[in-house]
């Protein structure tokens, strides 16, 4: 359904409309929440360059969708990816919230996850 309800969107309100891209984003989280992660991961890189150009980097909306983002590249064992895009978030979190924020925290907990499993194998290097 979500589907169907894009293509309505994409074609009376133009791919780049706000609304548009929100639809998008449910679907993506809806593929996400049923395990689909590489599908998710395709609408997700497809929707963030857009949103961030409509929305602007700094709009929750833009947050949502990067941390969406960064949590299907988790699942596929895509940490690094995962760890870059987190980073950028709590960035701009930080900077626009503070750092005691709840999302900032938020944010800081989702970039932790995304270190830990490395760790944990033994891989990467210490950068937390």
């Amino acid at each position: 359904m979500q589907r169907e309800v894009l293509a309505e969107r994409k074609r009376i309100l133009g791919a780049e409309h706000r609304d548009t891209l929100a639809v998008a984003n449910n679907l993506a989280d809806s593929l996400a929440r049923q395990g689909k992660y590489a599908e998710a991961e395709d609408m997700q890189r497809e929707v963030l360059p857009v949103i961030k150009r409509v929305l602007g980097a700094e709009d929750p909306n833009t947050h949502a969708i990067a941390t969406n983002l960064a949590t299907s590249l988790s699942y596929q064992g895509k940490y690094a990816d995962a760890e870059e895009i987190e980073r950028e978030v709590l960035a701009l979190k930080k900077r626009e919230l503070g750092t005691e924020h709840p999302d900032t925290l938020i944010t800081a907990g989702n970039l932790a996850l995304s270190i830990f499993p490395r760790k944990a194998c033994g891989g990467g290097a210490d950068t937390a």
